[in-house]
């Protein structure tokens, strides 16, 4: 099973690093089918053997269950790993440099009162030339203090936008109405942006003309809970591997709405943002990059709230999942594209596999174990285990060095193998079910914790630390 494991896994990162070689093949549309085949193939081993074993050879069927989704899941951790380690070691773009492009941030809100004000403030103490920076906040019907709360901050630079409720992509392209900046920036009102996220952002840009879009490093601002270090987990190897190795294809998939920018040219060329998928980010990505853009991922920082009670963390990845999966089906001509290069050959496949097949993958493994622990094969049930903690583990510890983080999150590896991988693959497979079953379906989102001003004054209180400290010199 092992060998097999490893047989795929070099399979798969064979098959991720074929598509960006052949990018710039005469005959290029038919050498992108022959990598996406090439994915597929590697795909189909694990299975071919498990049926060809269970048929008159000594697997059970729980076994071959096993054996199929355990390999899946090493394809999909293994084809980063050769994109990742080519990328490591690149510099980002550099900041931006005079003539500055003018800036658009568009934060959009709804019931923020309380973070609303720290997101305005960190925007404002930004270091980016003021003449080039403006801030539009769209309160979108809210119904607390929120336009009050950012009206404290209203003058020259930072505007505020009263409407009717109409949702976040309403809220969006109203403050596209009103922009006047070469680049959109879209922040939400949980979220705190470094003092230079938009220099750094805005260079990307200025770097390559063929920038349509950038994605921002997000981090977590309220960690030291056992829930928020998860999702710190969970980010760090979503972006320092997947997102990571997508960038070096310059086809980054979700440009993420806490922290985001587009050229403006590129976001109207797609018409804005759209109101049939929950996820307006993912879908305006998508958008951009079928029209021929591509799409960067910075290390711009900027932190924001994650949820702190399970209830919250449920409802924010049933949005999250139902409007990956909307988008998917959205955009599913993709699939049938080669002209879209990269996103058709290997980054809209691995968004598939991810949101439609890891989940049912989740499942056969519980069964498949329940199964084999009935039939007494404990040792074999523990080795497997073993061996995938091991696995996440090492990826884990890989993705915290490479984000230079705190290695202390790798300890939670485990229960990606077991717990919380379960809870997440229950959340995708019932997104699932709700999007293809037409179930109708509203927002959902956490419930704000309030913690957004302190974790901007101690960020304060850091910069005031290395200011007196400083560097020494001789």
């Amino acid at each position: 099973m092992f060998v097999l494991c490893g047989v795929v896994g070099v399979g798969g990162a064979v098959a991720s690093v074929v598509p960006i070689y052949l990018q710039e093949n005469p005959g290029r549309r038919t050498s992108l089918r022959v990598a996406r085949l090439c994915l597929v193939g590697v795909l189909a081993i694990p299975y071919a053997y498990a049926v060809t074993n269970v048929v008159g050879g000594p697997l059970t069927l729980f076994s071959a269950l096993l054996i199929c989704a355990l390999a899946t899941v090493f394809f999909y951790y293994a084809f980063t790993l050769p994109l990742v380690l080519v990328s490591y070691g690149e510099a980002d773009a550099p900041e931006a440099e005079p003539p500055y492009p003018s800036i658009s941030v568009i934060v959009p809100a709804y019931d923020e009162a309380g973070c609303i004000g720290p997101s305005v403030e960190a925007l404002c103490g930004c270091d980016y030339p003021e003449e080039k920076t403006e801030i539009i906040v769209v309160d979108d019907g809210s119904t607390d203090e929120t336009a009050f709360e950012a009206n404290v901050y209203a003058d020259s630079q930072v505007t505020l936008l009263r409407k009717e409720n109409g949702g976040k992509h309403s809220a969006l392209n109203h403050g596209l109405d009103h922009a006047s900046g070469d680049i959109v920036v879209t922040v939400d009102a949980d979220s705190l942006l470094e003092p230079a996220g938009l220099k750094r952002i805005a260079g990307a840009f200025q770097a390559n003309l063929e920038v349509g879009a950038v994605a921002g490093n997000i981090t977590i601002a309220n960690r030291g809970q056992f829930i928020t270090e998860l999702q710190e987990l969970e980010y760090v190897v979503g972006i320092q591997l997947f997102r990571r190795a997508f960038d070096l294809c310059d086809t980054v998939t979700i440009v993420p709405g806490a922290f985001g920018a587009y050229r403006r040219s590129a976001l109207e060329d797609v018409g804005r943002f759209d109101d049939d998928t929950l996820t307006e980010d993912f879908d305006a990505t998508i958008k951009v990059l079928k029209c021929g853009r591509i799409t960067k991922a910075n290390e711009a920082l900027c932190l924001t709230e994650a949820p702190e009670t399970w209830r919250d963390r449920y409802n924010q990845r049933l949005r999250w999942y139902r409007g990956r999966t909307q988008t998917l089906l959205k955009h599913r001509d993709v699939f049938w594209s080669p002209r879209h290069g990269i996103l058709y050959s290997l980054a809209f496949p691995i968004e598939l596999f991810s949101n439609a097949r890891l989940p049912f993958v989740g499942v056969l493994i519980v069964v498949s174990i329940v199964g084999e622990l009935l039939f007494g094969s404990v040792v074999q049930v523990l080795a497997l285990f073993t061996f995938c903690t091991l696995l996440q583990f090492l990826v884990s510890v890989l993705a915290v060095r490479i984000g230079d983080g705190d290695v202390r999150l790798a300890a939670f590896a485990p229960l990606f193998v077991l717990g919380y991988r379960q809870f997440l693959d229950a959340v995708m497979l019932k997104s699932v079910l709700d999007v293809v079953g037409g179930r109708e379906m509203g927002w959902t989102g956490p419930k704000r914790t309030g913690k957004l001003a302190a974790a901007l004054d101690r960020g304060a209180d850091e910069e005031a630390g290395d200011a007196v400290d400083g560097p020494t010199g001789d």
